[in-house]
Parts: C-alpha cells; structure tokens; sequence
C-alpha cells in the first residue's frame, strides 16, 4: 500500500522512501512508499483470501449382485447346475486419486447347455478426486452383469495458501529458495499526493510475465522529495482464487497489506540479485502489514552498489534511512527490531528537487542470508 507522505530533509540527497508531512523538508518516509505502493498494488494489495480446499474423494459404487443363470436341456446328459458368479467389490476412491473399478468376469457356462454369462461391465472411470466402484462379475451359467460402480466427485487443486496462484504471482522456489516459502502479488506504485507530479512507472502489474520475473521497471520520478515509484513483492500472500488478484488497482491506496512473516532465524539480511540500465539510487524497504499508513511500521535501507548482488542487513534498516547519526537537523529514526512481521520488500527510487529522476533497473530475485552471495541467482 501507498503512503501519501513523502518527504525528506532538504540537504539530504535524493531521498527514495516515502515520508510523513510532517518530517524535515527533505524527508522521505520510507513508508509513503507503502501507501504509494497501495495505489498501484493488486486489487487486494496483496491480501488475498485463501482458496477452497480440495474436493472430497467420490464414494464406493454399488457392487452389483451376479444372479445365476439357469441350466438348459441337455441332450443326451444332465444339465450342469449354474453357479452364480460373485459380485465385485466396488472400492472408494480417494480425495484427489481415484481408480477405475475392473470389469467383471464372465461365468463360466453350466455343463450340458447353459450359455456363460456376459463379463460385468468395468467400473466408471475414476472422477478428479474419487475412483469408481468395480463392477460385479456376471454369474455363471448365464447370470448379468453387477452394476459399475459411481465414479467419485473431484476436488479443486490448491495453489500457495489455497486457490491456484494468479498472474502477476511470484514465489521463492522460482529462484530456487525455498526456506523460506515467500510468496504473493508484484506490484507497484507511485506518489499521489504530490501536486503536479507526473511519476511514471511501467509496466504497471506483472500479469503478462512469469512467475519468477525477471521484474523489470522503467520510468521517471517527479522532481519533489515526496514523489515516488515502488517496485514491491509481498512475502506471505494467500491465493484467492481471482484471475485479477494481482491486477493493478490504484483504489487500494490505503488499505494494509497481506499478513507479515516472520523474520527467518539465523539469516541476518537480505541478499538481493538485481541490476539497473541507469545510475540512480534505488532502496530497499520492508514494511510490516500496516505499514502503508504506520511510519514506524516501514523500515528502508540506501543501496549504495551501482548494481547487484547486494546486501542489506536487517539491523540497518530505518524508519528515516536518508537521516544521520547525530545530525538533530536531518536524524535517524528508529532501526528494525528484528522481530517484527513483515508484509512486503520493496524497491524504490525517491524523488529529488534538483530534477526529475529517470529509472531503469530489474530485480531478479532476493532471500534471506549472510552476505550478499546468498542472493538468488533469479528469473
């Protein structure tokens, strides 16, 4: 979600997180951000509902009962006695698995004229999610056929969290990590509060591309230390089943995001596998669930490489990253405590007064780790 304020200190350079009003001229809020993000966020900003479980596996079919046929006139001899040949059993099949029932077999003709019986018809075919029941042979001697079992009813398949993943979706395994198991929309923002601005981004949503990217952005941020663009992958997203889940929808502005995650143990940071077209600063924003309209709940950090990999760690992340330590005029906030659920990771470019910032750069993925050869090598 999108934050609508933006600001920074006026002798900081180039800010790149959102900021409240009512920070210094120059601060940007690494949250305005957030609620920026918001505007141009999924429909959901992310915070899809779950999908429904699979389907309940079919029930048995109905064995069906040979009758026995009877003997016919044999000439010149006895009539052998024909014997009933014995229903099949029909068996359920399971949620999600079922099988076939077999066909029937045949009785075998009584001695001295009676006409073997049809083999029973094999069992329904197997239904998504249930089996059918197995046919009962026919009896011996000229008994018909058991009736096929009912083939079961199938379930629904279950994406991440639920309902299966819709465009516009990305996942951690796609860059080959999966502890943790991040998932949930790409999207993006930009500035909507800012008077005049003309902030760009494109694409907008990533419906048209796979998941797992690689996530390419270009545009051009306003000359105003509150304009913003934001390139941001919530972490723990739930499917929920809408095609359009991760369609852009700039109306959620200013609704929280999915539920956060927690921090992995034992990873310090975030290793992140990205590279730009372009020379601007871009920086790196966690945010927990409300962090769209909370600023302490937003947390950015300066990349200073020309390109990546990169690393981040978790203990330099602040809620006013462009401060510095001991300046009263332009100070730090409050760092991360390392505990604190995250929502999304963000990636963005802040606007500066001098003049309008142009942006190139992918991200091709991120994960938790040491240092930045953890990074991912990405889509």
């Amino acid at each position: 979600m999108l934050s609508t304020k933006l600001r920074r200190p006026a002798h900081v350079a180039s800010a790149q997180s959102p900021t409240r009003s009512s920070l210094a001229p120059r601060a940007l809020l690494a949250g305005s951000l957030a609620l920026l993000i918001a505007a141009c966020t999924p429909a959901s900003n992310g915070g899809g509902t779950g999908g429904k479980s699979t389907g309940s596996g079919g029930s048995a079919g109905n064995s069906g009962s040979g009758t026995g046929g009877k003997s016919g006139d044999g000439t010149g001899g006895k009539s052998g006695d024909g014997t009933g040949g014995k229903s099949g059993d029909g068996t359920g099949g399971k949620s999600g698995d079922g099988t076939g029932g077999k066909s029937g077999t045949g009785g075998s003709a009584g001695s001295g004229g009676g006409s073997a019986g049809a083999s029973g018809t094999g069992g329904g075919s197997a239904g998504s999610g249930g089996g059918g029941g197995a046919a009962g042979s026919a009896g011996s001697g000229g008994g018909s056929a058991g009736n096929t079992g009912t083939a079961g009813s199938g379930g629904g398949s279950a994406g991440n969290g639920g309902g299966s993943a819709p465009t516009g979706w990305y996942k951690t395994g796609d860059w080959g990590v999966t502890d943790p198991d991040w998932h949930g929309c790409v999207w993006t923002g930009v500035d909507n509060t800012v008077t005049g601005s003309d902030t760009s981004i494109k694409p907008q949503d990533f419906q048209a591309v796979a998941s797992g990217g690689p996530y390419h952005v270009t545009g051009t941020v306003f000359n105003d230390y509150n304009a913003v663009a934001l390139l941001g992958f919530n972490l723990g997203e739930t499917a929920s089943g809408d095609a359009n889940q991760c369609k852009y929808n700039a109306a959620a502005a200013s609704k929280d995001g999915p539920p956060g995650v927690a921090p992995p143990s034992g990873k310090a940071g975030l290793a992140v596998n990205w590279s730009q077209g372009s020379s601007t600063l871009i920086r790196i924003q966690i945010q927990a669930q409300d962090g769209a309209t909370n600023a302490d709940h937003r947390w950015c950090f300066n990349v200073t490489d020309a390109g990546g990999p990169s690393y981040a760690p978790f203990n330099k992340f602040n809620t006013k990253c462009w401060g510095k330590e001991g300046d009263t005029a332009n100070p730090l906030g409050t760092y991360y405590d390392g505990t604190t659920k995250i929502s999304a990771v963000v990636f963005l470019i802040a606007g500066d007064k001098t003049a309008k910032k142009p942006f190139d750069f992918t991200v091709n993925g991120f994960a938790p780790g040491n240092s930045a050869a953890d990074g991912p090598k990405g889509g």
